[in-house]
């Protein structure tokens, strides 16, 4: 598997415009329409979960 840069992640806005997703694999790298994905999403703010049909979230906190 190659290095990727932070920087070199596909960024994405959430749905609801409070926050940024940060694409580390998908099965389609890039392109919405995915049915699995790994990514990064800094939280800063209470706020509602995006809606996304048929997709089950698994949440790991990674850092604080």
């Amino acid at each position: 598997m190659p290095l990727q840069k932070f920087a070199e992640h596909f960024q994405a806005p959430w749905p609801n415009g409070r926050g940024t997703s940060y694409e580390i694999a998908s099965q389609t790298p890039g392109v919405a329409g995915w049915t699995w994905r790994v990514a990064i999403a800094p939280v800063i703010e209470d706020c509602d979960f995006s809606h996304f049909e048929n997709i089950h979230r698994q949440l790991l906190i990674i850092s604080g």
